[in-house]
């Protein structure tokens, strides 16, 4: 707890740097890469999307959670499930959880919220 926010720790590394290499790929967000460049008048480079290791892949597969939701998937519809990942960029609150978990709830589409 330096009392120094990761906004403001974001925008000192920004400043300093003479590139961004960011966790992304052209293919998914090009509009979003090129804004950030013109932006910020840096080279914005995206290094693509990480893979898993080895060892999560391994565990994966012999994993029963992840064995129960992949017979699920493969029972729907294709098309059909709406995939909820949000990612750790951004804490949700808990009521804001709870609202989207109600939400989803209510519109009766199957979904799957990787957590």
């Amino acid at each position: 707890a330096s009392g120094v926010s990761d906004v403001f720790r974001t925008g000192v590394a920004i400043s300093g740097c003479d590139v961004m290499a960011l966790r992304s790929c052209m293919e998914l967000e090009a509009e979003y890469l090129q804004l950030l460049e013109k932006l910020y008048g840096k080279p914005v480079l995206p290094v693509g999307l990480l893979p898993v290791s080895i060892e999560d892949v391994g565990e994966r597969g012999n994993n029963d959670t992840w064995q129960s939701a992949i017979g699920w998937l493969n029972k729907q519809r294709n098309g059909s499930v709406v995939y909820v990942a949000l990612g750790s960029e951004v804490a949700l609150s808990q009521d804001q959880i709870n609202e989207l978990a109600h939400g989803l709830e209510l519109s009766r589409v199957p979904f799957l919220w990787a957590w």
